[in-house]
């Protein structure tokens, strides 16, 4: 048997795209997490009912962040020397040992 359908004005039909610095992004998603609630949850609740205010981020957590997005981009950087024709085993290995140090190492902090 099928789910019964919403009535109409329970139907969330309207899209809204919001770009986010990072920093932004970071304290949404904690004042999300303190309220106990998804982003989009908090964000649709804010935005509804309340004003969303804005803190500082720490600089601790900047370069923490900064640190997953450069590594993000090394492990695009080595995914796609594993994936193309010329490409040294043995270094590639290394490179990949290396990044499983730091990202290790960050995730420590993060945790």
């Amino acid at each position: 048997m099928a789910r019964p359908k919403k009535p109409l004005h329970q139907l969330k039909t309207k899209r809204i795209c919001l770009r986010l610095t990072v920093k932004e992004f970071l304290i949404v998603a904690e004042k999300a997490k303190r309220d106990d609630l998804k982003i989009v949850q908090y964000i649709r609740k804010k935005s509804t009912v309340g004003v969303i205010a804005i803190k500082e981020v720490s600089q601790e957590r900047k370069d923490l962040m900064e640190g997953l997005v450069n590594n993000g981009k090394r492990f695009n950087s080595l995914t796609k020397k594993a994936n193309s024709s010329i490409h040294n085993p043995r270094e590639l290995c290394r490179e990949i040992k290396k990044l499983r140090k730091i990202l290790l190492a960050l995730a420590k902090e993060i945790l």
